[in-house]
């Protein structure tokens, strides 16, 4: 039969004795014991994942001048030559698709597509215009965004990123002041039969219009950018790219350009800079005369987004309320109470009672499906593959029956894991955290988190039992990698869980034992996509209403404990280096475990409990490293870990054993002073 997970703990202390146990924890016989609740309190930090890169669906807009300037600015056609090496890097990648508008006195446009015939063909279309309609370019380049955005799926359109790239080689042509004299022509940087003759998108033919003036360019800019936020759009940036040759070449080719074509870069560089400053992108100056093909190398399909806080949950695998308000154990932590195990012939202490792979939970659930957790040739299909990839608490073989993704913890998006759905029998492929089956008021989101089974009326007892949270905002903080030591920008709050239940549990061994598993649920902030878990793992005893452990019902994973707890260790083993007859800089772990030997029992009373001498020194080696640094994390948010890597057995934080190295090293201090230093006769 397989090691449950509550069999695996001896293996955390190196197969060495467990402090609480009934064999070896004794109550010394002294005054009345003082009596406890049964509820434990959490508090802590915790932060989101470091900002990462996500796969998303990239729709990329080239909107590109096609006015007659550029048959002297560009002559060999080198921007055609530059954009289609960047379209054919980008066509490969299964989620991009490309966009092109081409403007000059005149508008066409490409949708998006993933046809390279179609994108070539428009980009190979000759043709220039006399004009430079940026306004009109950008009236164009949001009506293509926004038909594309509505007849886009909601949930696919908040994934995806829109990269708008702006191309041109010099200034808007023509540019209109309006407020001209009742009865005279507009003031425009064209002369009155381009105004009259051609299809300028915006431009109004009667009255003296403003158009192309910066200020309606930056506004015409300032609508694509909104178009994010109105219709949920994942991410939209706008670049800009401004191409120009040195003077001579353009005179070079053709004789007095400047004055015909309005060429002026001094004044077109600027405002193509603030063009991507307002839409979020990057500005490029693109001299089409050095061997440089790189101006139109954008980031367009990486994207780093942070994360926000989505969702806190704890569950304590070893006790969870029944419909009525009792306590029910589960010893073995396999999601089944030991009275229902015990009722229908299954080990309350084996996760897998009949060891075919597949969990007790599991097999009782879908009884009715052609499972039996006792008996091992049924199913008829053996469980093939019982890894658990995510670290969710469902093995592949089971997810592959229940059709969940064996690759993502939380196949429906509701912000609790698939294994959890399980445990509190909502659906792990159904969206229903806000459904109430019960008709309590409770949400099945609500039910879940305060403990309850959310398909029964848990109403009376929300006001007295419901485990409480309570989150508080501490910011954006810059984190040291605890793997690279690089620094990152995440996202951290406060945490206090409390009304936790514990129960007594009965695995023989480590009776008591209480794992409540805290998941934190993060998803990225710019775009949906799915939630990121890290989980925190906190043991606590109670053994009936005497013997509870920690005995305040509290466990402080903070910051301000971590800190405190090197400190005091520090102090304590400088004071303890002359007992062991070392200098203090030369002190290690080794000296102070002899001096253990020589100076204190076999048996030890710490408070009203007698431990093995030996199960103290492992404690000692499980929290001090040889040369008496801590064996803590540097961060308190570090109690977390990424799901797809948390062990139980590695990762579960238990402060009251720190507590109890801390009265160790106390009785080891006192004894240290009638003890003489090792080499004396006496």
């Amino acid at each position: 039969m397989r090691r449950s997970i509550g069999r695996a703990l001896p293996l955390f202390l190196g197969g060495l004795l467990l402090t609480c146990t009934d064999a070896r924890l004794q109550a010394d016989a002294g005054a009345e014991a003082e009596r406890y609740d049964n509820l434990l309190r959490i508090d802590g930090e915790v932060c989101t994942p470091p900002p990462d890169e996500l796969i998303f669906p990239v729709k990329v807009l080239f909107v590109i001048d096609e006015s007659a300037s550029l048959q002297c600015m560009d002559s060999q056609n080198r921007r055609f030559v530059v954009l289609g090496e960047a379209i054919e890097e980008l066509l490969p990648l299964p989620n991009v698709q490309i966009g092109l508008i081409g403007f000059a006195n005149w508008i066409r446009v490409q949708p998006f597509t993933r046809n390279l015939t179609d994108i070539m063909n428009f980009i190979n279309a000759s043709g220039l215009g006399p004009a430079t309609d940026y306004q009109g370019a950008l009236a164009t380049t949001a009506q293509v965004l926004e038909q594309d955005m509505i007849s886009t799926d909601a949930a696919e359109r908040a994934r995806t990123r829109y990269v708008v790239v702006f191309i041109s080689d010099g200034v808007p042509e023509p540019m209109c002041q309006g407020g001209c004299p009742p009865g005279e022509p507009a003031i425009c940087s064209a002369n009155r039969s381009i105004l009259d003759d051609d299809e300028f998108v915006e431009m109004a033919r009667t009255g003296c219009p403003e158009y192309n003036t910066p200020r309606l360019i930056y506004q015409r800019v300032e609508d694509v950018r909104n178009l994010r936020d109105v219709y949920g759009a994942g991410d939209l940036v706008l670049n800009t790219v401004l191409m120009f040759s040195p003077t001579e070449v353009v005179e070079s080719v053709c004789p007095g350009a400047g004055a015909e074509f309005g060429y002026e870069i001094e004044e077109a560089r600027p405002l193509l800079r603030g063009m991507a400053q307002a839409g979020g992108g990057v500005f490029r100056d693109a001299n089409l005369e050095q061997e440089d093909d790189n101006f139109l190398d954008f980031n367009f399909v990486a994207l780093e987004s942070p994360y926000w806080l989505a969702e806190v949950l704890a569950v304590n695998l070893s006790a969870r309320y029944s419909a009525d308000g009792r306590l029910l154990i589960d010893s073995d932590m396999d999601g089944l109470p030991d009275e229902l195990e015990r009722r229908i012939g299954t080990d309350p202490y084996d996760r897998d009672t009949d060891g075919d792979g597949y969990s007790d939970l599991f097999e009782y659930r879908f009884r009715e499906h052609g499972f039996d957790p006792l008996d091992p040739s049924v199913p008829r299909v053996p469980c093939s593959d019982d890894t658990d990839y995510t670290g969710d608490g469902l093995k592949y073989c089971e997810e592959a029956w229940l059709g969940t993704d064996p690759r993502n913890p939380d196949t429906d998006g509701d912000r609790i894991p698939d294994w959890v759905e399980l445990l509190f029998g909502t659906d792990p492929l159904e969206h229903d955290i806000h459904e109430d089956p019960s008709m309590d008021g409770r949400l099945n989101r609500e039910a879940i988190r305060a403990g309850f089974d959310p398909m029964v009326d848990s109403a009376d007892m929300y006001r007295l039992k419901a485990i409480l949270y309570r989150l508080e905002d501490l910011g954006t903080r810059q984190m040291a990698n605890r793997d690279t030591g690089d620094l990152e920008e995440r996202q951290c709050q406060s945490f206090s869980i409390s009304r936790i239940p514990l129960g007594v549990t009965t695995m023989p061994g480590e009776r008591g034992l209480n794992r409540i598993l805290i998941y934190a649920a993060s998803e990225p902030r710019r775009m949906a996509g799915s939630a990121d878990f890290q989980v925190a793992c906190v043991e606590a005893y109670y053994q009936g209403d005497t013997i509870k452990d920690p005995p305040s019902g509290r466990v402080a994973l903070t910051q301000d404990w971590l800190d405190g707890v090197r400190s005091q260790l520090d102090a304590r083993f400088e004071r303890l280096a002359s007992c062991a007859g070392q200098d203090p800089e030369e002190l290690r772990r080794g000296h102070l475990e002899d001096a253990i030997e020589r100076c204190m029992p076999r048996r030890i009373a710490l408070g009203r409990i007698l431990h093995h001498r030996e199960e103290l020194v492992s404690l000692l080696r499980r929290y001090v490293n040889t040369g008496l640094s801590a064996r803590l994390p540097a961060l308190a948010a570090d109690v977390f870990h990424p799901m797809a890597v948390f062990d139980p057995t590695d990762h579960c934080m238990r402060p009251w054993e720190v507590a109890r190295l801390h009265a160790f090293l106390d009785a080891f201090e006192e004894a240290c002073r009638e003890c003489p230093p090792p080499g004396d006769d006496e």
